[in-house]
């Protein structure tokens, strides 16, 4: 039962960090839009360190996730 909720947990996790970063990500897309029609005010250096952080834990949350799915084949 603890994999199982280890499992549940990390998903969730996995998804909250998965929509920060397609929310910052969003976000630089639309200041280059603007910009790219003519608009002025580049995306801010902030928030592509944002999004790097962003996308850093995504990815530790990917690798936790596999580690809970790698005791799942163990069973097996």
């Amino acid at each position: 039962m603890k994999k199982k909720q280890a499992l549940i947990e990390g998903v969730n996790r996995l998804k909250a960090s998965h929509e920060q970063a397609a929310t910052i990500l969003q976000n630089i897309v639309h200041d280059v839009v603007r910009v790219s029609k003519g608009g002025e005010g580049l995306p801010e250096r902030r928030d592509f360190r944002r999004y790097r952080r962003a996308i850093k834990e995504l990815k530790l949350q990917c690798l936790q996730v596999e580690m809970v799915l790698a005791e799942f084949d163990r069973e097996d």
